[in-house]
């Protein structure tokens, strides 16, 4: 009876631990202001990178439970963008399908290189394609905001 009574101890304990390891490694669910922006290339002029930064700097994401997600532009257009995201645990990938105002649909992915509470590092390589050839690479240090 002892054994039987430890075996389901221990089934339980290992069950707990699993469903524990479950949960993504990184939260998302809330508003992330851009707090810093890195943008690598010899393709773009650097008029083109400043603008792109100046956009990047002025944006708000916000993530939440049911996957939906939303990109608030503060700068000149005040505009909002929504559509849905998904991040693999796997391979530590955060993704994005977007529907614009006008009704084009877009999608960006990037590796997650670090994330905490309060901090997301992410880089993207544009195009995301890797058969075709490298225009920039963007890194971005997101802070949490609520």
């Amino acid at each position: 009876m002892k054994h039987i009574l430890f075996a389901l101890i221990i089934l339980a304990s290992l069950a707990m631990i699993h469903s524990c390891n479950s949960e993504p490694s990184c939260k998302l669910e809330g508003q992330w202001k851009v707090e810093s922006c890195d943008i690598q290339s010899s393709k773009l002029s650097p008029t083109v990178i400043s603008m792109a930064k100046d956009e990047y700097l002025s944006s708000t994401y916000e993530f939440q439970k049911d996957g939906k997600f939303f990109i608030h532009l503060e700068r000149d257009s005040k505009s909002t963008t929504e559509g849905t995201y998904t991040f693999d645990d796997n391979t530590q990938t955060l993704s994005w399908e977007t529907v614009n105002i006008n009704g084009t649909t877009g999608g960006e992915s990037f590796q997650v290189n670090a994330c905490t509470g309060s901090s997301i590092s992410l880089t993207q390589r544009l195009p995301d394609d890797p058969a075709k050839e490298e225009i920039a690479t963007v890194t971005l240090t997101l802070a949490k905001v609520q």
